[in-house]
């Protein structure tokens, strides 16, 4: 299990929206064989999306795939991931968005007095 929060601002021509999410999911790995590289699928739920000059989302989901290799305690990954986001209909119609992304993720694990005599 997973929660988080982002902010976030895209610029263009006409606005500057300003995203901010909380999400909540999980994550399952899959291991291959005896090398140090695993799977990584997860899958988000994203109650709360606040997109300044719209609604709030009626349905907002967030899903990502990719691959880790871990070494001591040290992980790096390469991840897909896909946001959708639907908003209710304000005069025209209901509006959906879509966002992928290709992510990097670096983390370095501290070791306590536990895990260090344990190696």
């Amino acid at each position: 299990m997973f929660g988080g929060a982002t902010s976030r601002t895209y610029s263009t021509a006409i606005a500057r929206p300003r995203w901010t999410t909380v999400e909540i999911g999980a994550q399952a790995h899959a291991d291959f064989a005896t090398i140090p590289v695993r799977g990584v699928l997860q899958g988000a739920v994203v109650p709360v999306v606040s997109v300044s000059g719209l609604p709030h989302a009626h349905l907002a989901l967030t899903a990502a795939a990719g691959l880790e290799y871990r070494t001591g305690t040290l992980t790096g990954g390469m991840f897909y991931g896909l946001e959708r986001y639907d908003f209710p209909g304000i005069g025209a119609g209901r509006r959906l968005e879509q966002v992928s992304t290709l992510s990097f993720r670096f983390s370095v694990q501290r070791r306590t007095a536990k895990t260090a005599g344990s190696l």
